[in-house]
């Protein structure tokens, strides 16, 4: 069941082999998500993760986990949702760094 949502986000980049290399040939690079979204290649991905509302707040989590090295835990999580909320649907990536880094969801060393 894990691969029903998993095998369509690996068929839109069967492009690029494991390391990132373009591949040669035909490469059948379509795929349909459980909720019948259809991934078609890279560009296709890309377009669904920004249709995505979840994706933003996912990214800074994740981000934000990375930057501390730690699990945020409920109280930054919270702040985390509104920071995202704040920034609006379509943030860009140095927006979204700058307001974690601003948002004091760093541990102080």
């Amino acid at each position: 069941s894990c691969h029903a949502s998993l095998d369509p986000l690996g068929f839109a980049l069967e492009r690029f082999d494991a390391i990132g290399r373009a591949r040669e040939g035909e490469v059948d690079d379509r795929g349909e998500l459980p909720g019948g979204v259809v991934l078609e290649g890279p560009l296709g991905l890309s377009e669904a993760l920004a249709r995505d509302p979840r994706f933003v707040y996912h990214l800074a989590r994740t981000l934000a986990t990375w930057c501390r090295s730690a699990v945020l835990d409920a109280s930054a999580r919270e702040d985390l949702g509104v920071l995202v909320q704040e920034l609006g649907p379509d943030p860009s990536l140095r927006a979204l760094l700058e307001s974690i880094l601003g948002q004091a969801l760093l541990p102080r060393r």
